[in-house]
């Protein structure tokens, strides 16, 4: 859309977008969205398998200070801590691109390799209104009466505790 502006010298407006928008084949908008939705399934695999790897650590972790027998599980544990960098090192590369990850990464004053923030910017439906966001972050207290999308509540639960052990550390 940019591109096809400044190529006419044209100003941003929203007749303007509907017009440059019309000026586009359907073959094109197919090719966006063939993109968009590849990149959206690597990225939802990617974070499953960083929150599979989340909980079988955490399970891990409960049974060897449980039982206090080790059972070898803790070198099982520090492999899948490895594999867990390694895919969030993956969804960041694969975020890093987006033009939302990267400001709110500006405005937060992250360098850039947050996990917590990657995820929400992938999963938030960022083209809602903000007061239809936070009903489906359960935000309003007792609005749907408890329903709102719980995976979406814990990724910002996750977050703001990283922000917080990130600021008591400076």
């Amino acid at each position: 859309m940019k591109k096809l502006r400044e190529e006419s010298n044209l100003r941003k407006t929203d007749t303007i977008d509907a017009m440059v928008l019309a000026r586009i084949s359907k073959d094109h908008f197919k090719q966006l969205m063939i993109e968009e939705l590849e990149r959206r399934i690597e990225l939802d695999s990617l974070i499953s398998r960083y929150k599979l790897y989340t909980r079988r650590i955490k399970t891990l972790k409960q049974w060897i200070k449980r039982d206090g027998w080790d059972y070898g599980l803790r070198d099982a544990v520090k492999l899948m801590e490895r594999s867990k960098k390694d895919v969030a090192k993956r969804i960041i590369k694969a975020i890093s691109s987006d033009a939302v990850y990267r400001e709110a990464c500006k405005m937060l004053g992250i360098k850039g390799d947050s996990i917590g923030l990657a995820i929400l910017t992938a999963k938030l439906p960022l083209y809602l209104p903000l007061k239809r966001l936070k009903g489906i972050l359960g935000l309003i207290p007792n609005r749907n009466r408890g329903r709102y999308d719980h995976e979406l509540r814990r990724c910002i639960a996750d977050f703001a505790i990283a922000l917080y052990i990130n600021a008591k550390k400076c």
